[in-house]
């Protein structure tokens, strides 16, 4: 006699048809199917985040070098500027020392001619001229207020510098 065959499944168990296995498997191909189209649309949303963050990054990045190179290109031309203003002072400065050396020799030139011949200033006290403690003529207060306009005058023309609002202080 041939042994019985033990069943696979007991008894009390129910049989599931094919129809029901094909059933649950298109269910589950819907459910897959679903899944699949989700991650595909969350995918897709994040690189259009990730496109729109980046673009706009980009075009403040764009927007901020242009603002550099205006910025660079302005610097330029007042760098260009204060170098000619710079060019046109040092000319200046140096045609007004040369004038200033010019004076200065002919200040000493008249000094050494009246010290040669011997001439001496008239009485200081009717010229409205002072000593000082080396010996110097030093100009009154009178005298001062009357050279002032003409030096300052003198030296705004000469140097481009205006006085208008300064005040000169005398001390005795």
């Amino acid at each position: 006699m041939l042994p019985k065959k033990a069943a696979m499944y007991a008894v009390e168990d129910d049989l599931v048809s094919l129809s029901t296995v094909y059933d649950l498997l298109d269910e589950q191909q819907h459910f897959y199917k679903e899944l699949i189209q989700q991650q595909e649309r969350n995918y897709r949303a994040f690189l259009q985040m990730v496109m729109d963050s980046t673009s706009s990054r980009m075009d403040s990045l764009v927007r901020e070098m242009q603002d550099l190179r205006n910025c660079l290109q302005r610097t330029k031309s007042d760098l260009s500027e204060v170098k000619r203003h710079g060019v046109q002072n040092s000319k200046r400065t140096e045609c007004l020392a040369e004038g200033l050396v010019m004076v200065r020799e002919a200040l000493d030139g008249q000094t050494m001619k009246e010290s040669r011949s011997g001439v001496r200033p008239a009485d200081p006290k009717r010229s409205g001229l002072r000593l000082d403690s080396s010996g110097r003529a030093v100009a009154g207060r009178a005298e001062l207020k009357k050279i002032e306009p003409k030096a300052v005058k003198l030296v705004a023309d000469l140097t481009d510098i205006h006085f208008e609002n300064l005040k000169v202080v005398c001390k005795e």
